[in-house]
């Protein structure tokens, strides 16, 4: 399962790195070319505008929700009741925070965040891939200790034999 995160988490931050380049790529082409001049490399422009946390921030969410599909998947035996009631809340969950963290085409945090500074002092980016991670973490320790709740929701109480 963790390999099938990696390959996730990869792939995407790499996907979010091409498309960057790519939108560079569009942007530049639209301006005259100095003569003499030496261009950035793409890598080097992705790193010097900040754009790694927000690919981090994607790869990580993307590989947790594989993680979190996987687990899913493993563990559909439950009953079809506790299986809808998560994909809604999930969805509420995901919806919500969408939407107030500026994913999905939404610049709520932004504007949020605009008001407060962040985004003047740099700290825009760094900030949504703290709040990604915090999801996550605090997201794994939830499915964790849920895990375990339902691994001994089977188990049948052992009393103390008494003589």
């Amino acid at each position: 399962m963790l390999g099938i995160a990696v390959l996730v988490f990869v792939a995407v931050f790499g996907l979010h790195f091409g498309f960057i380049t790519w939108q560079q790529a569009q942007v530049a082409a639209q301006w005259v070319r100095v003569a003499g001049t030496r261009e950035a490399s793409a890598w080097a422009r992705y790193v010097e505008h900040g754009d790694y946390w927000i690919g981090y921030s994607y790869a990580l969410a993307a590989a947790f929700t594989a993680i979190a599909l996987a687990l899913t998947i493993r563990q559909r035996r439950q009953a079809a009741a506790g299986l809808v009631g998560g994909v809604t809340l999930l969805g509420v969950l995901y919806g919500a925070g969408c939407f107030l963290i500026g994913c999905c085409g939404s610049p709520m945090l932004v504007v949020y965040l605009s008001l407060f500074g962040p985004s003047v002092l740099g700290l825009l980016k760094p900030l949504v891939a703290i709040i990604t991670t915090l999801s996550v973490v605090v997201s794994t320790a939830l499915i964790i200790r849920r895990a375990r709740a339902h691994a001994c929701a089977g188990c049948a109480p052992t009393l103390s034999a008494r003589p």
